[in-house]
């Protein structure tokens, strides 16, 4: 066994050791992908096919991470056989591999993968194209992946509408009717972290009408890093008596303050 095949066997231990360990997988597969990549890669092909759907697992994340380590080249070749491996994948976990390997490899020809992985039943696979489907749309954002991110914004699981609402309103700059009014319909989300990143998303926006919402949460006994930069996008020095209560040694804090003396961008 060559050392590349004891850490691929290793890293298989890894995903198997319950409760999984996302991390130690990846440590695992870093030590194979670092040396080489597109032997790592090479490595992957060898696995896609194998009957154990754990093998094939892993294989897909040692795909991923290939494609976040290596060059143009590692990352067309990901794409080229996570999209042939989908073709006939049906395990969810498998799924999941598939879908961080196309976000890693920023390949446009993922998208039709990932859109119709959006409305997969298993929330894992849902949660891991929210969180990649940005990094395949291309700029300006493609029309198909939009309406898969307002789609998963209003998912049944929390999560996914977190990662969801971050990918329409941060990780893109698509602005349209139905996306504010996504955005709009998470701002009274029950799920803390997604109703903050659709108030941060509106304020990117400069949406005016978010003003007295990022005042209401500024209010609050607890209020989130990203109210902070919500004020911050707004520049609005009606906020900065709500700001100067907070420890303005904190840089969130500082940098909300600094925009807001600048002067309202919001008309």
């Amino acid at each position: 066994m060559t050392q590349v095949d004891e850490q691929f066997r290793l890293a298989l231990l890894a995903w198997r050791t319950e409760p999984y360990d996302g991390d130690a997988v990846d440590e695992r597969l870093l030590r194979i992908v670092r040396p080489d990549t597109q032997a790592a890669v090479d490595l992957a092909r060898r696995h896609l096919s194998a009957e154990e759907t754990d093998v094939r697992g892993v294989a897909c994340q040692l795909l991923a991470v290939a494609a976040q380590v290596g060059d143009e080249h590692v990352r067309v070749n990901v794409a080229d056989l996570v999209i042939d491996a989908y073709k006939h994948e049906h395990d969810s976990d498998v799924l999941v591999g598939i879908v961080r390997a196309l976000g890693g490899a920023k390949d446009a020809r993922g998208l039709p993968v990932l859109t119709a992985l959006a409305a997969h039943p298993d929330a894992e696979v849902r949660g891991q194209v929210a969180g990649d489907l940005p990094m395949v749309m291309g700029d300006p954002p493609e029309v198909s992946g939009v309406a898969a991110l307002i789609a998963l914004s209003a998912d049944s699981e929390p999560q996914v509408r977190d990662w969801a609402t971050f990918g329409l309103g941060t990780q893109t700059d698509a602005d349209s009717e139905a996306v504010r009014r996504a955005l709009w319909a998470r701002t009274s989300d029950s799920y803390l972290d997604a109703r903050d990143e659709a108030v941060v998303a509106l304020a990117r926006r400069l949406d005016a009408d978010v003003r007295p919402l990022v005042a209401e949460l500024l209010a609050q006994p607890t209020v989130g890093t990203l109210i902070f930069e919500a004020a911050a996008h707004l520049k609005d020095p009606s906020l900065l008596p709500l700001l100067r209560q907070f420890d303005t040694t904190d840089d969130h804090v500082r940098a909300a303050i600094e925009a807001c003396e600048q002067g309202p961008s919001v008309t």
